[in-house]
This record gives structure tokens, C-alpha cells and sequence, in this order.
């Protein structure tokens, strides 16, 4: 079972108290903030089965990030775009890691404004996970120490928490 990941803001997917006003099947729209498109394709990032790619995943993404903070995800079966008849593409990432880059990232591509929306209510209940700033920062070390991302390549406000 291959898993995406998407990077998120976890406050825009959290139920709201009262949602008996929503259409059955329906969700709220603010998810569908985080699953903005770029000519019609949306940047995910292929995690691998026993997600041992994930931390070097989420501290590239923190590696193009203004200061060190929080990162919430959402991760979904790529089962899912199968089901929901949707292309994936191997594209080159934008992050200081050009390894991950180059093998994990990948773009849905050809959607619709409906098949976004359709995809955002099939990954609404999928697992959501967080790394703490804290934890982000270890893992930006990580990839300093390990040669991954260049610090040069980091923001100043970011490079100077490393040091």
C-alpha cells in the first residue's frame, strides 16, 4: 500500500461542533485550502509502505519553510486515485533536498474543479499526522548532518536555529 502525503493546516480539518447543517456525504469546505492546484495538478509526495521515507519527506518540506514550526499532514491510500479514476505523475520537487525531490514527489494532474472536490471528501477522514517544531528541528539536523539539504539552501531565519 503505497501512502501520499500532503502537508496541511490540521485546524482546517477538524470537524466543526455542528455540522448537521452539511448534505449528507458532504464535508466542510476549509480542507480544500490545503488542497490548492497549479494548473490543474496538486504536489503530493509519494511515503513508502513501512514509511521509512517519511521524516526525509517532511524536513525537505521544512527545508523550504520561512522559520521552523509545526507540520501537520495528511496521508491517503493511493488506492484512492485509482478508485477515483485520477492520473499520478512522477514530477521533480521545489525543496533544498534534491534527492527527495527526484524520487518521492509526485503530482496528481488533469483535475477538474469536481474531481477535487471529490477527492478532498474521500482523503477528509484519512489519517492525519504532526511533527512538533521541536521535532522539525531534529529532523532539519538530520538532514544537514546527513547531507540531504544544503544549509545554504535554507532560509536565514531557519538556518540560524540550526546553528
Amino acid at each position: 500500500m503505497a501512502l501520499l502525503l500532503r502537508k496541511i493546516k490540521r485546524e482546517r480539518w477538524r470537524p466543526l461542533e455542528d455540522e448537521t447543517w452539511l448534505p449528507p456525504g458532504e464535508i466542510l469546505a476549509d480542507p480544500m485550502a490545503d488542497l490548492g492546484t497549479s494548473r490543474g495538478s496538486l504536489s503530493v509526495w509519494f511515503v513508502d509502505e513501512s514509511r521509512s521515507n517519511l521524516d526525509r519527506i517532511l524536513s525537505a518540506l521544512a527545508g523550504n519553510c520561512d522559520y521552523v514550526s509545526t507540520i501537520d499532514y495528511l496521508l491517503f491510500d493511493s488506492q484512492v486515485l485509482v478508485e477515483s479514476s485520477l492520473k499520478l505523475l512522477q514530477s521533480e520537487g521545489n525543496t533544498p533536498d534534491t534527492e527527495a525531490n527526484k524520487v518521492w514527489h509526485r503530482d496528481i494532474v488533469e483535475l477538474s474543479a469536481g474531481a477535487l472536490a471529490a477527492l478532498g471528501r474521500r482523503v477528509f477522514r484519512c489519517e492525519k499526522g504532526r511533527r512538533l517544531d521541536r521535532q522539525i528541528l531534529d529532523l532539519l539536523l538530520q538532514a544537514v548532518r546527513s547531507r540531504w539539504i544544503d544549509p545554504g539552501k535554507l532560509k536565514p531565519e531557519v538556518r540560524n536555529r540550526l546553528s
